[in-house]
This record gives structure tokens, sequence and C-alpha cells, in this order.
């Protein structure tokens, strides 16, 4: 026979099927076997002791993963999650954040350039090397690929000035990424840190 079991808030917690005396082996603490057949996207309503659907976009809320510490429940995510968890997750995606503004892109003027990794690298070293010039008296002029592909040709004071554009666009994320930290760790309540966002 067709069986599904729910936990004590009438969520579905499983499907199957087996010997009708064999039913009552397929619970556990604080689970109710019933017969007959459910499938995902259903629950049970506890006060009308019927099985219910859910509408697509509660069933597309429910294939979203709010990640550990999280629990579905009836049409709702539950938040079961400590504060020490729940500070611990919101500084992990304020350092994702982070991340992603650093080595997106930057502007100097009008013109965008690529900050990756390997892009500030080169862009350090042009601006090392357009200081040497300086330094020796020599001319310097570099051609650069700016984030829309296209090439300018940059003098040595451009390229300083991007140098120092870029270590002032990366401390500014580690500088935001601070801030909103000390406000993770001052919160006194999950509420408080899930409003801490980049």
């Amino acid at each position: 026979m067709d069986f599904f079991v729910i936990d004590a808030e009438g969520n579905l917690v499983s499907t199957g099927s087996c010997q009708p005396d064999n039913v009552a082996a397929q619970g556990g603490a604080g689970l109710t076997v019933m017969a007959g057949t459910a499938r995902f996207g259903q629950y049970y309503d506890l006060v009308s002791k019927s099985l219910e659907n859910y509408d697509d976009a509660t069933i597309a809320l429910m294939r979203t993963n709010l990640g550990p510490g999280f629990r579905w429940s009836c049409g709702r995510w539950v938040d079961e999650r400590s504060l020490a968890m729940s500070k611990t997750q919101k500084w992990r995606e304020i350092k994702t954040a982070r991340d992603a503004a650093e080595f997106g892109t930057f502007m100097v003027g009008v013109y965008e350039f690529d900050c990756d990794q390997r892009s500030q690298a080169r862009l350090m070293t042009a601006m090392q090397a357009a200081t040497d010039a300086r330094s020796l008296g020599e001319p310097f002029s570099i051609d650069w690929t700016l984030t829309d592909g296209s090439v300018v040709t940059l003098t040595r004071a451009q390229v300083i000035a991007a140098g120092r554009a870029l270590q002032e666009h990366v401390n500014a994320q580690h500088h935001r990424a601070r801030l909103l930290k000390a406000e993770i760790d001052a919160a006194i309540s999950k509420a408080a840190v899930v409003a801490v966002t980049w």
C-alpha cells in the first residue's frame, strides 16, 4: 500500500509503498505515517486533515537553498540558526561581496579598468615602470586594454594615477567590509544581522 510520512507540523518527510502490516514501521520519533499517495509540493493540513498543494511560487521558493540553519516548514523558511551562526554566515556573505567588488572593475576618469588579480598585478608593474621612468627623466607611455576591449595609450601621469586609483578602490572595498564586520559583531539579534547588507 502507498503511504506518506509527515512531521508534527504537517511537512511531508517521505513517501513510499510497503506491505500493509509494515506501514507503522515506516515512521519514527515525532513522525506520523499516513495511508495514501503524496508527492513533492504538498503538505498535510493538520486542521482540515487533508493533503494540500503548494502554488508554483511557493514550490520555487521551496527549491531555493538558504543554507545551513534554515528549515522549510509548511510554506515558509524557518531560521533555526544561533546568533553566532547567523553572524558567521553574514560575514562570509559580506566577504564574497567585497571580493566581487574588489576584483570587478574600477573607473579612472572616463576609463574603466579590469580589476582581477592579474590586471591588478599588471597595473602595479606598469605604475612602477612609469615611476622609474620619471625618476630617470625618461619618457614613458603604454598601450592599455580597457574593460570594453578598447585600447588607449596612457601617459606616465595617467598610469601612475590609475595605479593610485586601483589602490584606493581596493582599500575602499576592505574599509567598507570592516565597517560592516563591526556592525555584524555588534548585532544583538538575528534580525539586526540580516539587515547588514553590502
